[in-house]
């Protein structure tokens, strides 16, 4: 018997919902390691990934990023000029981050390393919104004060810049902690660069033979962030680690531990219970 329309539509969500490798991850990795919220650190080495209903209920943005990743990692993986230009090219390639005593190994997965260019990539998936705000924050444009769909007094403006700067601190520490690993592993890399897809936009000015390409005033869909290795940087993010599990093993809860106000899973939390009061 064929599906109604209510099966169809269930179904179709069900495909999208569905747990991958990633979703079931119950130890931590360079992401983890890179998260400002140090409640959030410390509550996901004692094994709560910090699901909130609200995540489970905004799931299609993260759906539809997870499959930018995978455009990007099948087509690196069978692209022939792809394999031409770069033979000893990394993709999502598992590596081991370091050892915390008493916990374990602690393992992460760039999404992409170019060995002989010395090359690590992190694939994230954005809106049109939420990248104008990014690239204000780190004073690239004027873009959120324009935009058609943002709407900020400027006391929310100012929230919304202080909130993109903590999500770009812990993108920045999340690939200077592969470039540590990869590092350690005997694999040089000295750049990082974060590549940034809206998946809103129509990428009208991110084709390099349209009139706009290398026009900073328009609107780039595809856009990207690099920057150098520091390993004094990508040392201290894993010393934080291992300073929060320490104090753990040593009697400490998650809730000794200081919640960043720019959290997202923590300012849900807030909100609910601002709501339930």
């Amino acid at each position: 018997m064929a599906l109604t329309d209510e099966a169809a539509r269930h179904l179709a969500y069900s495909l999208l919902t569905a747990e991958t490798a990633r979703d079931g991850q119950r130890t931590i990795g360079a992401s983890n390691l890179s998260n400002g919220c140090s409640f959030c650190l410390a509550s996901n080495l004692m094994g709560d990934m910090r699901d909130t209903p609200m995540m489970d209920r905004v799931w299609l943005g993260r759906t539809l990023g997870t499959s930018i990743h995978g455009i990007f990692e099948q087509r690196a993986n069978t692209l022939k000029w792809f394999a031409e230009r770069h033979p000893r090219a990394l993709v999502e390639q598992h590596m081991i981050l370091g050892e915390i005593p008493g916990y374990g190994t602690v393992g992460s997965t760039p999404d992409l390393t170019l060995v002989d260019e010395r090359h690590t990539f992190d694939w994230k998936s954005s809106t049109r919104k939420k990248s104008a705000i990014m690239t204000d924050a780190i004073g690239r444009t004027h873009f959120s004060r324009t935009h058609k769909d943002i709407k900020l007094s400027e006391a929310k403006y100012a929230e919304a810049i202080r909130d993109a700067l903590y999500k770009i601190g812990g993108y920045h520490s999340q690939v200077q902690s592969y470039m540590r690993g990869l590092n350690n592993m005997g694999i040089p890399v000295e750049r990082g660069t974060l590549v940034f897809v809206n998946r809103d936009g129509t990428g009208y000015f991110d084709h390099p033979s349209s009139g706009g390409y290398e026009d900073d005033e328009r609107v780039h869909d595809l856009w990207v962030l690099s920057f150098d290795y520091n390993a004094q940087a990508a040392e201290a993010v894993w010393d934080r680690g291992l300073q929060i599990w320490a104090a753990l093993q040593n009697g400490a809860v998650p809730s000794d531990f200081a919640r960043h106000e720019s959290c997202f899973p923590c300012g849900q939390e807030r909100q609910q219970e601002r709501i339930a009061a």
